[in-house]
């Protein structure tokens, strides 16, 4: 019967198909090949299908063991995924953890962080959620994302739990071909035009450079722009550099405490920025 089958034959299994032969399979594991033998034979016979061809010298998959192969890799691989998920819950260790981060974080310090995340917990799925500005705090008060990076909230709430990690200065721009880029001095706020108003920062970007009215972006953003001539910094009106500047915060619920792998992930962001 199928309900027989043992996770130990489902191993030798694979581990023939993939070898080749019962006898190199009994090497590697340290048994004698007519202990492999035996045991792809148990398991031929609870699933009620022939794996293997031994007619030839080498044993050769049949097109039902070929067939089968795939799902019995899938299930080795859910097995050993969910052993190490136990192991990280006997250590108090989350399993996933997902992150929202505002799209105003330097991104090589998000990459720093991940790429360190993954060496110290390989085995905690990490989701990370990307928004534009104002919509990461949805993600962490409805529970869909554990911890969060938040830009500054419209008003306060207490049931999230704010440490500030980065101030990022921001600049008021506008493309080098704008009648506004050789204004000298404050701009006044009668002489400009809309403000360009664009939740995706990627794509405020680009209507900013394509000349379509002024606006402020972190300056991490598009430093290569200013560089190269392609946006021009202004000083408009009543927008002093503190004002521009944006408070980045590490978050979570207040009834929602981070694990040890979040809170170490929060703590490397802080270090890293």
């Amino acid at each position: 019967m199928a309900d027989d089958v043992s996770l130990v034959q489902l191993r030798v299994f694979i581990d023939c198909a993939r070898l080749g032969s019962f006898s190199a399979v009994a090497r590697e594991l340290g048994r004698t090949q007519s202990m492999i033998s035996c045991a792809i034979a148990r398991l031929e016979e609870r699933l009620g299908v022939v794996l293997f061809d031994r007619s030839a010298r080498l044993p050769l998959l049949t097109d039902e063991g070929r067939a089968l192969l795939v799902h019995a890799q899938a299930i080795v691989r859910c097995v050993d995924e969910l052993k190490a998920r136990a192991n990280s819950y006997a250590a108090g260790t989350e399993a996933e953890l997902s992150i929202a981060v505002d799209a105003k974080l330097p991104v090589h310090s998000l990459m720093r962080a991940v790429g360190s995340f993954r060496e110290k917990f390989p085995s905690v799925q990490l989701h990370v959620h990307v928004e534009p500005p104002g919509t990461a705090a949805e993600l962490v008060l409805t529970r869909r994302c554990r911890i969060g990076v938040l830009g500054p909230l419209p008003e306060p709430n207490e049931a999230l739990v704010l440490a500030p990690i980065l101030n990022v200065a921001a600049v008021t721009l506008v493309s080098a071909t704008h009648a506004l880029a050789g204004q000298p001095g404050r701009v006044p706020r009668a002489l400009v035009d809309e403000e360009v108003h664009v939740a995706d920062l990627r794509i405020k970007r680009e209507f900013l450079c394509a000349g379509f009215g002024w606006g402020c972006m972190p300056l991490h953003l598009v430093e290569q722009d200013i560089a190269t001539g392609r946006l021009v910094q202004i000083e408009v009106e009543g927008k002093t550099r503190e004002m521009l500047s944006v408070q980045l915060s590490a978050a979570y619920r207040r009834d929602l405490p981070p694990g040890p792998a979040a809170q170490w992930l929060l703590d490397q962001l802080a270090s890293s920025l």
